[in-house]
């Protein structure tokens, strides 16, 4: 038997997008830490804190930030949303039209078809394409969640997190000093 999706109200589904979020950036981060021992990945995705030239390192930041994104949409796209069944459409209160009966049918008795779970919106959408939808739409919805996460908890002044070392200030160029005239100094 398959249970029906209870909708949650904003508040639940704001925390529903941040935990999962969450938790996705820290497997992701934690697999990106373990993958860094191994030394085909570490020559292929190199950490960016350890290449000193500008080029290489926005290059291998690059890199770190694509497979950041591929395996955040993996653990979003198919495991929560796809296998856990973890999404945010459905959690919302929207349903196919299979979902909430056939809206395009219109009844013998001439009655306009029976209402949406939304006010004003007639949903045509079969099953299947819904929740390939819903699907797409929450591993995103995490994906960007887990990104944006992963840079709140970078951030100088969060704890746990240490802020970089300030850089020494260097200044090029020409300056000239001149004397305008002289300076009293008796009084």
């Amino acid at each position: 038997m398959i249970a029906q999706a209870v909708p949650l109200d904003g508040v639940s589904a704001i925390a529903l997008v941040v935990i999962a979020a969450f938790a996705i950036d820290r497997v992701v981060n934690g697999l990106l830490f373990l993958l860094g021992f191994n030394k085909k990945w570490a020559r292929r995705c190199p950490d960016p804190k350890l290449i000193d030239e500008t080029a290489p390192r926005i290059a291998a930041e690059r890199r770190q930030k694509l497979v950041y994104l591929i395996l955040a949409g993996f653990f979003g796209m198919i495991v929560l949303a796809g296998l856990g069944h973890v999404r945010i459409l459905t959690a919302m209160g929207l349903r196919s039209e299979s979902a909430v009966g056939n809206a395009s049918a219109v009844p013998a008795s001439g009655a306009s078809p029976s209402p949406s779970p939304i006010p004003g919106a007639t949903m045509r959408v079969s099953q299947s394409l819904f929740s390939f939808l819903d699907i797409v739409f929450t591993g995103l919805l995490l994906m960007g969640g887990a990104d944006t996460i992963s840079r709140v908890l970078k951030l100088p002044g969060v704890s746990g997190v240490e802020s970089p070392s300030p850089r020494p200030v260097e200044i090029t160029g020409r300056l000239t000093l001149e004397e305008r005239g002289s300076v009293d100094h008796s009084k």
